[in-house]
């Protein structure tokens, strides 16, 4: 059991004083060890008073503890522990001193008085992140944001944090998934969010806001300045959506996968210098759909359904 000899004090068997001498010897030969290797087996012991695994168990467990005691790390307190069989003191020394040898044993006192500390800690960082929160609703910091920021904000108010990282997943996609991330530390910053993250990979887990700030989403929602916007169905449009169809006639391999023609009942202009964002659906019967919209867009559509219209 390697040093923790040297992590454990007061050691001593404990016999019940209803125990006659043979069941004395039994006792004292099941605890008998020597650097916490245990010199005699059960067996041999079931073997040489012929007794069965049950009637020693019982013995030990009822008439036969072994009391010892493991000094606190961090005051001079000891914690007592008593052992009712060979398994239960293994178990015992493990979940002390094994399960993170890298710190030091600390009694019960010491880890209710730390436990108290954090859970104070945490009352007055989580006072704190409420102050900010609220004083980011004084000052209205929503009017930092950006159009997309503010649509995900408001989208926040509606949807918990699995339900939006599906509203926004097909609207970004994997490439562009860092637009999401920013986003939501963006609103944070401004302190109108707080965000929880796993304790170890630090990936952002839910979020939470104050009740009241949903009395401003009228405020926060993006309001419909452009009304000939580049949205508009009739008019020139910065935005390629069309499905293509699988070419039925693949019998030569230079022949392409997907083939077909297209009318569009808008003029579409595509920009040098824009930065777009691309999306390439499956759909039924092995057909595309395909978009490409300027990345700037999704700023003025907030609310964009969570999958593609098809034509």
């Amino acid at each position: 059991m390697g040093n923790k000899n040297e992590k454990i004090s007061n050691i001593r068997v404990q016999v019940s004083e209803k125990c006659t001498e043979r069941e004395k010897s039994i006792i004292e030969l099941y605890w008998k060890f020597n650097g916490f290797e245990f010199l005699n087996t059960a067996k041999s012991i079931m073997e040489t008073f012929e007794i069965s695994q049950s009637q020693l168990n019982k013995l030990i467990s009822l008439r036969g503890f072994l009391m010892f005691s493991i000094p606190c790390g961090s005051c001079p307190k000891f914690n007592d522990f008593q052992a009712s069989s060979r398994l239960n003191f293994k178990s015992i020394i493990d979940q002390a001193l094994t399960s993170n040898p890298s710190s030091t044993y600390k009694c019960s006192f010491c880890v209710n008085r730390e436990q108290e500390e954090t859970n104070l800690k945490n009352i007055q960082e989580q006072k704190k992140i409420n102050e900010n929160l609220e004083k980011a609703i004084e000052t209205e910091n929503w009017l930092h944001l950006s159009n997309f920021q503010k649509g995900m904000l408001c989208n926040c108010f509606k949807m918990n944090f699995v339900e939006l990282k599906k509203h926004y997943h097909p609207i970004l996609g994997s490439d562009n998934w860092i637009l999401f991330i920013e986003s939501l530390e963006t609103i944070e910053a401004y302190n109108l969010l707080s965000l929880q993250r796993d304790s170890t990979t630090k990936e952002i887990i839910d979020y939470r806001y104050l009740d009241k700030l949903t009395s401003f989403k009228n405020e926060i929602s993006i309001k419909e300045m452009i009304t000939k916007s580049s949205f508009d169905i009739g008019i020139e449009t910065n935005e390629l959506k069309f499905r293509l169809t699988t070419n039925k006639d693949q019998n030569y391999p230079d022949r392409p996968s997907h083939t077909g023609t297209i009318i569009f009942n808008q003029k579409i202009v595509i920009e040098p210098g824009v930065e777009y964002i691309y999306g390439l659906w499956k759909r039924d019967n092995d057909n595309l759909y395909l978009t490409m919209i300027p990345k700037k867009n999704l700023e003025l559509l907030p609310t964009y359904g969570s999958s593609p219209k098809r034509k």
